[in-house]
């Protein structure tokens, strides 16, 4: 399937992966109008080119990893920059990924990257891809952004918290234990939506990049924005706990 920012390959039935193709674009020019960012029809050789194999451990063979848990991945580069998905069958239950959310996820990163070249810290990138990749396609043609990702419930209500302070400062490397930091991508959605979407806590966000941008650390630019990190730590749990929480609406 080949449109304006996207060709996908994948031995998929014709409407299945038509779908698919319009939803991408759908969500790429939400993405755009969200952060004002123009959307211009790319080279053919600079669209994101997608790659469907058909069985999940499939993907952890193509990166190289022996990771049998990876459900997708994206390598970005100056022409065809490329990610590597699942067959695109719907989740088995609500609480699983789908596909099509890995997929979302990843060009969350990809489009980050349009967005900025400055780097940020790991629960930033992974909490904006996963608020970004949380959507709900609706029938008037309108989008809604930061659902909830019910994949993340049980790690969310059952792993042991990673502190807060090793969240933020937490750069991906192997010096980190790996005990305790089960529940990373589900915290760092969590903290991402709450700093997104919380009144209370409206402008943070924007003065913690303006801070990283300016050379401050990972733990300074947050004390800096949020203030004493315990209090984030806490509201995060109240947070979580709420029946409804509020997304993003895109007409």
């Amino acid at each position: 399937a080949s449109s304006d920012h996207f060709v996908i390959y994948g031995e998929e039935r014709e409407e299945t992966l038509r779908g698919f193709g319009e939803r991408l674009e759908i969500y790429h020019a939400a993405m755009a109008r969200l952060f004002g960012y123009r959307v211009t029809k790319p080279s053919p050789s600079n669209r994101l080119t997608i790659y469907v194999v058909s069985r999940r451990a499939q993907v952890g063979d193509l990166a190289g990893l022996d990771n049998r848990y990876l459900t997708g991945f994206y390598v970005p580069r100056a022409g065809s920059p490329t990610a590597v998905i699942p067959e695109l069958k719907g989740a088995s239950s609500r609480f699983e990924i789908s596909a099509e959310t890995v997929l979302l996820h990843e060009y969350a990163h990809h489009f980050m990257a349009y967005l900025t070249a400055r780097s940020f810290p790991r629960w930033f990138v992974e909490g904006f891809a996963e608020f970004f990749s949380g959507v709900r396609f609706k029938p008037d043609g309108s989008i809604g952004l930061g659902t909830p990702p019910l994949h993340r419930a049980a790690e969310l209500a059952y792993a042991p918290r990673v502190p807060i302070r090793r969240l933020l400062e937490f750069d991906g490397g192997t010096d980190v234990s790996r005990a305790g930091n089960d529940a990373f991508y589900g915290q760092s959605w969590l903290l991402f939506h709450y700093l997104q979407m919380a009144p209370e806590r409206a402008g943070q966000l924007a003065t913690y990049q303006r801070s990283l941008a300016s050379g401050e650390s990972a733990l300074e630019a947050a004390e800096g924005a949020f203030g004493d990190l315990e209090a984030p730590a806490r509201e995060m749990e109240t947070y979580r706990n709420r029946r409804k929480l509020s997304v993003l609406v895109v007409d």
